[in-house]
C-alpha cells in the first residue's frame, strides 16, 4: 500500500473503483498517518520514509535481509539505496519503538 513513502495524508481521497476508497474512513489509517507524520522528524541526510523503515527493520537483530515491495525502477533504487544512508542511532530506534 505504501503508507510508509508518504504519499498518503489525512485528505487523501480514492476513486469509488478503487478498492482502497474506504481506508480513510478506518481508525488505523488515520493512526498510522499520524504515526508517519511523526516519522518525518526522522528525516535527515537525504532518507525517505521508506529508507528509515527498511533502516528500521534491518537493525532488529534477528533480521538479516528486507524485501521491500517496487512498482517501478525509481522505487527500486530508492529502496536499494538505503544500504549507503546512515544506520539508524539508537535513541531514533527508540522514537520508532515508542510510536
Amino acid at each position: 500500500m505504501g503508507i510508509l513513502t508518504g504519499k498518503f495524508n489525512h485528505e487523501t481521497q480514492f476513486p469509488e473503483d478503487d478498492l482502497r476508497k474506504d481506508l480513510p474512513k478506518e481508525n488505523w489509517f488515520k493512526d498510522s498517518l499520524n504515526k508517519v507524520e511523526k516519522l518525518r522528524s526522522l528525516i535527515r541526510l537525504n532518507r525517505s520514509l521508506a529508507q528509515i523503515a527498511l533502516r528500521y527493520v534491518l537493525s532488529h537483530p534477528a533480521v538479516s535481509v528486507a524485501i521491500p515491495g517496487a512498482k517501478n525502477s525509481n522505487q527500486v533504487e530508492e529502496n536499494s539505496s538505503h544500504l549507503t544512508r546512515p544506520l539508524l542511532l539508537d535513541n531514533e530506534i527508540e522514537f520508532i519503538k515508542n510510536l
